[in-house]
């Protein structure tokens, strides 16, 4: 069990430090293209990658899920789930040369047919590594994988930003992705012992990982496409220009706390497994996360309410000024997930309630769809208040069910929360009126940002010590232990 321990310390140390390094990369890269694009170039590009990201959940089939999961694994299976992979990804290629204009004509904008059909080369890359992901999965190396996928993000990235400079404008970041993904690929390849053999290649080893991975895939595509059915939906009503905006609201407003709750999955998934058998101890690690995940993303989420209209002033030009609102509007739909609002998929699984996910998430898909056409009635900003009305019902829904499955209630998940509601309203309150002072006596808006940021967490962190002295100490030791001890 201490074996294990360490390795979710440092597995969790390997992917916050991931996650961080992206974030900040990926933030600032769409920073700078953003600056070059038009948001109707921003929306097509989003478009694509919608198309993508629910695509690719197929490629592997869930079978690197089954190869992660499963106690014993030989050749046979690896070189099983190879093939299949690969098979996956090339027909996935090919259906994506014919059916490209038929998705441009869903969403009644052709100009994206070129790019989708470029883009879905990375079928086949991805497919050419997922079993060697899998396999770093399961050996818990999460060190490896981290400075694989920082050496080629860094690639990606400098594509990016060089081809936009040039005036590639959406290109960019198809070409940017395609290189981070043969870097991914390469590096995985080299870095990995894994021999594959056609002939070892049976349906006795698909059919033992297969039975495992199709109801991970099933799971995984309606997980994605219950999170992407906005854009769906969105991309097909209206225009590229809002799609664009929207698409920007919804990525800064959700990023960082998205990118939190990422790494908690990535690495709590094992975790949970440990526990699967013991109630109290799945409970307790699942209520102190939801307290942790709080206390650090839910301040984040409110923050940049706060400083929003001032850095898209600066940062981004004029014509990103109309998300402003809807990227605020989206931050208090981004607080549902910041108070544990993703984890109860990890959980559910782990316990064994993989049906129970999969009927939760086909509830959730239609639900958004009600949501969003409802919404779209009052434009882009009713889409934004009926996704968040949408999003604090269903967090609320889902802690009910999760409930029964630990033998917890509602008070052990209010007073997890606790913290974190109190300590970010008393900021809140605080920056309200911090913003009013600063504008009255008219500041340039860099100071203004600045004095927010600053005094916010200025107030914010106070607020912890003073009223939950033992949980900020609690988060403090464990942020320590995290990156002092994980090796």
């Amino acid at each position: 069990m201490k074996d294990i321990s360490k390795h979710i310390v440092s597995g969790f140390k390997w992917e916050t430090i991931l996650k961080m390094l992206q974030q900040a990369v990926s933030f600032i890269v769409n920073i700078i293209i953003i600056r070059f694009l038009m948001p109707e170039d921003y929306g097509l590009v989003s478009l694509v990658a919608v198309v993508m990201n629910i695509l690719l959940v197929v490629v592997d089939m869930g079978l690197n899920t089954a190869i992660i999961q499963k106690k014993n694994i030989d050749r046979g299976h690896l070189s099983t789930a190879f093939f299949i992979n690969m098979g996956v990804g090339v027909v996935l290629f090919a259906l994506i040369q014919v059916l490209s204009p038929v998705i441009g004509e869903y969403y009644k904008k052709p100009q994206m047919v070129p790019y989708l059909k470029t883009f879905s080369v990375v079928f086949i890359i991805r497919a050419a590594s997922s079993v060697q992901v899998a396999l770093t999965g399961r050996e818990l190396n999460f060190k490896k994988s981290t400075i694989i996928n920082m050496i080629s993000v860094f690639l990606g990235t400098i594509v990016k930003i060089i081809l936009a400079y040039l005036g590639y404008g959406v290109w960019s970041i198809i070409y940017g992705e395609i290189v981070s993904q043969i870097c991914i690929t390469i590096m995985f390849w080299i870095d990995t012992d894994f021999h594959i053999s056609i002939y070892e290649v049976n349906g006795r080893y698909f059919r033992d990982i297969f039975r495992f991975g199709i109801n991970v895939m099933l799971i995984n595509l309606l997980t994605i496409v219950s999170q992407q059915i906005d854009m769906v939906v969105i991309g097909r009503i209206l225009p590229s220009v809002k799609v664009g905006l929207y698409s920007i609201a919804f990525s800064i407003s959700t990023g960082l706390p998205a990118h939190i709750n990422s790494i908690t999955q990535k690495v709590m998934f094992p975790a949970f497994l440990t526990f699967q058998d013991d109630d109290k101890g799945i409970s307790e690690s699942y209520f102190k996360l939801i307290k942790f995940l709080g206390l650090v993303s839910l301040p984040i989420c409110a923050g940049i309410i706060f400083v929003i209209p001032e850095f898209t002033s600066i940062a981004l030009k004029d014509k990103w000024m109309p998300a402003v609102p809807i990227i605020q509007i989206l931050c208090i739909y981004a607080m549902s997930n910041s108070l544990g609002g993703i984890l109860w998929g990890q959980l559910l699984k782990a316990k064994g309630h993989i049906r129970t996910v999969i009927w939760m998430t086909c509830i959730r898909l239609c639900s958004m769809i009600v949501f969003i056409l409802i919404g779209a009635q009052w434009g882009l900003l009713g889409i934004a208040w009926s996704i968040t009305i949408y999003g604090w019902i269903f967090r609320f829904l889902y802690q009910g069910v999760v409930n029964r499955i630990i033998y917890a209630d509602m008070g052990n998940f209010m007073q997890s929360v606790l913290p974190s509601i109190v300590a970010t309203g008393i900021m809140s309150i605080g920056l309200m009126f911090l913003k009013r002072l600063l504008i009255l006596v008219e500041l340039p808006e860099l100071a203004i940002m600045l004095a927010t940021i600053l005094f916010g967490i200025s107030i914010y962190v106070a607020a912890v010590y003073i009223l939950y002295k033992k949980d900020f100490l609690a988060l403090w030791h464990s942020i320590g232990v995290l990156f002092n001890n994980g090796q």
